[in-house]
């Protein structure tokens, strides 16, 4: 056990040497606590005010319950100021923000790619909570066409399965669609011949588990959101090729905070389908959501690259039509990832 211990402070021991070595002291933190403000505490650089110029650490380190809740309250107030200024100007000033951040207008708002991962832990934290966007109720229409969509359509003998007695239909925990997909694959109606049999076991395991299926796959476009950034740099890249002004650097800001609005919408688009059980009209507006989009687009686009009219329209048009592509690829991905894990 001793040897262990040992062992185990022979890097604290190494980093005292190399302090005393370096800087002539044991511990910056003794020295200031006694009253010392020379050197900075985190880095050891001589101070010349009340702030290390090489770290940015403040030159006075406090070691008292209340500095904790002191420090607390300023990383709130300085997130909480940031954004107030920066989701008003993604949502109504998109163009400005992206173009204001390109060049160099930064400290007033939070960076883009915080941005992104915030608003992407929040879109799925609140489909955690709450559920996402209600794809039971897209398939549980009752028509053809989604029960098509579902891929279980046009199955011989289908339609026997769907005649469920009342008291079946009140036991049911789960979607209908879900049931006849069981059914189907159990029965041997659904066929499932991918032409691996590898594939085709993962294929047949999620249809037979269709919940946890979609929770596989919800965790894989969580953790591989990102992958929507280099997928979206191709098409800005070719939208703006002959321009010399602009660089992948631009490109990349206006995809962060594109794809930041995309998620912040989903979230008000969900949440306004679950306020919608208490008050129908809320759920109703919903569907101009899909309007959103490519008016967020254009506006962004105007603004961030200085486009006139015409030239943010046409560009508009393909990038909505790309970004379709985008979500479908993506959507592609995480289904084989999700499904092969």
């Amino acid at each position: 056990m001793s040897d262990q211990i040992e062992t185990l402070g022979q890097p604290a021991n190494a980093g005292l040497a190399r302090n005393v070595v370096d800087h002539g002291v044991v511990d910056h933190g003794d020295a200031v606590d006694a009253g010392g403000h020379d050197r900075c505490a985190n880095c050891g650089t001589v101070l010349h005010g009340a702030y290390c110029h090489a770290c940015g650490q403040a030159g006075h380190v406090h070691r008292t319950v209340g500095h904790i809740v002191e420090e607390f309250l300023h990383g709130i107030y300085h997130f909480d100021g940031k954004a107030w200024r920066t989701l008003p100007a993604l949502v109504f000033h998109p163009g400005r923000l992206t173009r204001d951040y390109v060049y160099g207008h930064r400290a007033r708002y939070i960076a883009p790619l915080a941005l992104f991962l915030l608003t992407i832990f929040l879109m799925f934290f609140v489909f955690g909570m709450v559920g996402g966007p209600d794809l039971d109720k897209a398939l549980n229409s009752g028509s053809h066409s989604s029960r098509r969509d579902a891929g279980i359509a046009a199955v011989p003998g289908r339609d026997a399965d769907r005649q469920r007695s009342p008291a079946a239909q009140t036991k049911a925990v789960e979607p209908p669609w879900q049931g006849d997909l069981k059914n189907a694959v159990t029965s041997g109606r659904l066929k499932i011949d991918l032409g691996n049999a590898t594939i085709d076991e993962r294929v047949r395991e999620a249809a037979l588990d269709p919940q946890f299926a979609f929770y596989r796959i919800e965790q894989k476009a969580y953790k591989l959101s990102f992958l929507l950034i280099p997928l979206s740099l191709p098409t800005l890249w070719l939208l703006f090729f002959r321009r010399r002004d602009i660089t992948l650097y631009d490109h990349t800001v206006f995809a962060l905070y594109s794809l930041s609005f995309m998620s912040l919408l989903l979230v008000a688009d969900v949440l306004l389908n679950v306020a919608g059980h208490y008050a129908s009209w809320l759920g109703s507006i919903t569907g101009l959501f899909l309007l959103i989009p490519p008016i967020h687009m254009y506006a962004q686009l105007k603004g961030a690259y200085a486009l006139s009219v015409g030239g943010a329209l046409w560009r508009t048009a393909v990038l909505c039509l790309a970004s379709i592509a985008t979500l479908g690829i993506f959507a592609v991905l995480i289904v084989v990832l999700g499904l092969a894990d």
